[in-house]
């Protein structure tokens, strides 16, 4: 990834976490990072999912009271760390490892793992990327880096709902489901559904209707200090989804808020490479 949305960090490293993919090649790495850690002297611990299959002890991603956390596998592991770290008093910057699959956060492939991690032991770059805050009803959701997603709990049955801008209707529409996310998001879900590519650089939130059944129905592009509301209009059930990691129901009546988060999601920059060199990288 690049540091081209705020300003980095210069930070020496005290403490590293490892987590990864429950896939054989994504632990082997792991252990083999582990190791290479130990033996440079440096505190690491482990998630303890993983620590079991490599023999050693290990803690809750929850709990890990680290400066780096290196997740191993796709982006996907890179999510879910950013979303169990992020009620942490001081979440990490994480690193991510790419096994092999495509990936816009994983940044360091890893046949050069153990040379980047060898890099970082004395000092390291942290930049930041905004994240969304999200309630139902005011009960608490876990953040989106990448975005929040509303679709239907039933295959094939189309969803009836509004979305207010600060209060102001913007859309009311029937449809598969909705997208909102970040500019970090708009090159996932967001963009496969028809959303703008968006320099991260741009403080904004995306809203993109999935498969409307309107023709004037298209991506809306908002300040990211706005409040977005959505509430469903008919009696159906819809599934509120987090970055692909977490799920919770949406009931006619309840709303879900969305809102700028107060603790960004925090990166270990790696290399020189822009964000329009990568999109032009990963998407050809």
């Amino acid at each position: 990834m690049d540091g081209d949305q705020v300003p980095g960090h210069i930070k020496s490293v005290k403490r590293i976490g490892i987590s990864s993919k429950w896939d054989d090649n994504a632990i082997e790495l792991a252990g083999e990072i582990y190791r290479y850690l130990c033996n440079k002297g440096i505190d690491v611990v482990l998630e303890d999912d993983i620590a079991t299959r490599i023999g050693e002890k290990g803690i809750r991603i929850r709990r890990m009271n680290v400066d780096i956390l290196i997740c191993v596998g796709g982006d996907g592991t890179l999510l879910r760390a950013l979303q169990k770290t992020s009620s942490l008093p001081e979440p990490p910057a994480v690193l991510g490892i790419n096994i092999g699959t495509l990936g816009f956060l994983t940044d360091v492939p890893m046949d050069r793992a153990t040379e980047v991690v060898g890099g970082l032991l004395k000092e390291y770059e942290v930049f930041e990327r905004e994240r969304l805050s999200l309630s139902i009803d005011g009960y608490g959701l876990p953040p989106a880096t990448n975005e929040v997603v509303l679709v239907t709990a039933q295959p094939a049955k189309m969803l009836r709902y509004v979305v207010y801008v600060d209060g102001q209707e913007m859309e009311h529409l029937r449809a598969d489901g909705l997208v909102i996310a970040t500019p970090t998001g708009s090159t996932a879900y967001s963009m496969s559904a028809g959303g703008p590519i968006v320099d991260p650089r741009v403080l904004s939130m995306l809203v993109v209707p999935l498969a409307p059944f309107k023709l004037s129905a298209r991506p809306w592009v908002v300040p990211m200090n706005s409040k977005v509301e959505v509430e469903l209009s008919v009696e159906k059930e819809a599934l509120v989804v987090v970055d692909g990691q977490y799920t919770r129901t949406l009931k006619k009546g309840e709303i879900l808020s969305v809102t700028r988060h107060d603790k960004p999601a925090r990166f270990v920059k790696v290399g020189e490479v822009s964000f329009y060199e990568k999109v032009r990288k990963e998407l050809s």
